[in-house]
């Protein structure tokens, strides 16, 4: 676990500064994504040894990250399909974005969210916090994992091989 290049997360604000309204969520999403890989490597280097600063860290990434969902503009809205077809779907579905790099990005923000919670796991076996309170935690924490799994699949199936809906779900902007 290396920090992230300083010369890059220079490079990257620069970019960002200049991207148009509809991509600048790039830049801030990019922001999260350093921080979390600074706060990954100090871990690794064993320069961030207290579990609870660990958590605390990647629950302030956690409600940046839902922040940064919760403020995208309309273009980034998806659309949920339901098919009957098993081929090109994951459990069924798959995903409409208006382009294909709004649709990495959100697979971006869903892997980078997933990172955060499986560092809060880790951590959490450390605390020696009631056990009520871990296990809350731990509950919410496999489950945001588990569902934006779920949506990974959905998205880049839909990247790859795009079937013939039958069903169309609602516009997606609220969905991790």
């Amino acid at each position: 676990g290396q920090r992230f290049p300083a010369a890059m997360a220079k490079w990257s604000r620069i970019w960002g500064a200049a991207l148009c309204e509809t991509d600048a969520p790039v830049a801030s999403l990019t922001e999260i994504i350093i921080r979390f890989v600074d706060l990954h490597a100090s871990v690794r280097q064993g320069q961030a040894a207290d579990p609870n600063a660990v958590i605390q860290d990647a629950l302030l990434l956690e409600t940046e990250l839902e922040e940064w969902r919760a403020t995208l503009p309309s273009a980034w809205k998806y659309k949920v399909v339901i098919s009957s077809q098993p081929h090109g779907t994951y459990d069924g579905q798959y995903h409409i974005h208006s382009d294909y790099w709004i649709a990495r990005m959100w697979d971006h923000y869903r892997w980078t969210h997933i990172l955060v919670h499986e560092l809060i796991l880790t951590h959490l076996v450390l605390l020696p916090l009631p056990p009520t309170e871990v296990c809350n935690q731990k509950t919410q924490s496999l489950a945001i994992i588990s569902h934006l799994a779920s949506r990974i699949c959905a998205s880049v199936s839909s990247q790859l091989y795009r079937p013939n809906s039958t069903i169309r779900g609602p516009e997606s902007n609220s969905q991790l």
